[in-house]
């Protein structure tokens, strides 16, 4: 039964896929299923992106996390949840229509396709090695046209044509999100260290040299460094010539509190993150 139904999608993902993608939109089905889905997807593209790279030898330069089974698993996840978010929100800026569920299906239904092609590739390149590689460059063109098309019914765009816009803007936000994202996962993580080392440095000092040295005006400091003016002190300081460490050194002296500093430091990485990769890409 299950044949009868995925075979001939199959065949009309190939030949029709406009025709496929409103076929699979029909089907309506729960967002608890395609979720789980995309996890199974990614599991087996996991699994084949390590066959790919045992069967293309020790030769091949790749970066070590293609050595660790989880880690591939979660980038592979982890991009394909950003870039169906970032495909849908660069559709409705363009003029699309369409419903996240719907792209998320045919993501889902394609990721399949690509996992069947994949299989192929591998045992077709394990007998024959050229054959495999016709074979892989066919599947990159005909899987590109297929996806386009996907796309392009998901959002209700005019063409297939602007689906390769709403490819174009959604992958370079992906390339914006990851590096503000690594920016801001580094600099909260250097920066909680920091503030814990100022904040109990100050204590230290504070009971050692109390006796010889007057702290009430640090005192008198310190308790006005709470709510907004403990957050907007942390933002421009972050902002500002300071190195960020000396900065957030003081920003624990300054007993600021945690849940505010985290709060500003994160949004202050925000900024200073899109304004380097801005720079980056810019003319």
């Amino acid at each position: 039964m299950m044949e009868r139904a995925f075979l001939p999608l199959i065949q009309t993902s190939l030949r029709k896929p406009r025709q496929a993608a409103q076929l699979i939109m029909a089907m309506d089905l729960g967002r608890d299923v395609l979720w789980t889905a995309l996890a199974l997807v990614a599991i087996i593209n996991t699994f084949l992106v390590m066959l790919l790279v045992e069967v293309s030898g020790p030769g091949m330069p790749l970066p070590s996390y293609f050595e660790r089974p989880l880690a591939l698993f979660i980038i592979i996840a982890g991009l394909m949840v950003v870039y169906i978010h970032a495909m849908y929100w660069a559709g409705l800026a363009i003029g699309g229509k369409g419903n996240l569920m719907d792209v998320l299906a045919l993501v889902v239904w394609f990721q399949v396709l690509r996992a069947l092609a994949q299989a192929a590739i591998v045992l077709l390149s394990l007998a024959i090695p050229p054959l495999g590689l016709i074979l892989s460059l066919v599947v990159a063109v005909w899987g590109f046209w297929i996806f386009l098309n996907f796309i392009a019914t998901a959002l209700n765009l005019k063409s297939p044509w602007h689906g390769i816009v709403v490819m174009v803007v959604a992958f370079v936000g992906l390339v914006l999100g990851l590096g503000v994202l690594m920016a801001l996962i580094g600099a909260l993580i250097g920066s909680t260290l920091m503030y814990f080392a100022g904040y109990f440095a100050f204590d230290l000092l504070h009971e050692s040299l109390s006796g010889y040295i007057d702290f009430s005006a640090a005192d008198a400091f310190i308790a006005k460094m709470d709510g907004q003016a403990g957050f907007w002190t942390v933002f421009l300081v972050a902002l500002g010539p300071l190195p960020l460490q000396m900065a957030t050194l003081g920003d624990g002296a300054a007993k600021i509190n945690f849940g505010v500093y985290i709060v500003s430091i994160g949004i202050s990485a925000t900024v200073a993150g899109a304004q380097k990769q801005a720079t980056v890409t810019g003319p």
